[in-house]
């Protein structure tokens, strides 16, 4: 017989098994909730790049009555990474996810002058299932506009 006075100290495998299948459980919803966040933000730095290009573009339009065809034409540095300037903040967090499709930033300077930007998800990142993002001169903003998806406004 066993004493009564005697406290068992530690952990029954049981207990083990059941917290172990508590943080499994836990893990399994909040992993993708986690990829979705990261996804978003991605998503939101690439759109700020979009917008800041948009702009120059707009100002380069004003000042020379065409868009430009290079991003040094809208005064981003020559040396680029990945079809992004190293300077800009945005560079590092955009670069691994999503590349510039066009090199020539889809400018058209024939009657209407016109643009079209665009960029990629690079296959094997975290973008893949996001679809590309897509700016024009009339500030249309759209994704999914060249994968063939049905395209939706951002």
């Amino acid at each position: 017989m066993q004493d009564s006075t005697h406290k068992r100290s530690g952990f029954t495998l049981i207990e083990l098994l059941i917290a172990i299948a508590i943080v499994g459980v836990l893990a399994a919803t909040a992993y993708p909730s986690y990829r979705e966040h990261i996804r978003k933000g991605n998503r939101a730095a690439a759109q700020s790049f979009i917008l800041k290009v948009a702009q120059r573009q707009q100002q380069h339009f004003l000042n020379s009555r065409s868009y430009a065809t290079t991003l040094t034409d809208l005064g981003f540095p020559a040396d680029v990474l990945s079809a992004f300037p190293v300077s800009t903040s945005v560079a590092s967090d955009i670069a691994p996810f999503y590349a510039m499709e066009v090199t020539d930033l889809g400018a058209v300077n024939g009657p209407p002058p016109s643009f079209m930007f665009r960029l990629q998800p690079i296959a094997g990142s975290v973008q893949v299932g996001d679809g590309s993002l897509c700016m024009s001169n009339a500030g249309v903003r759209t994704r999914n506009c060249q994968s063939g998806g049905a395209m939706e406004a951002w």
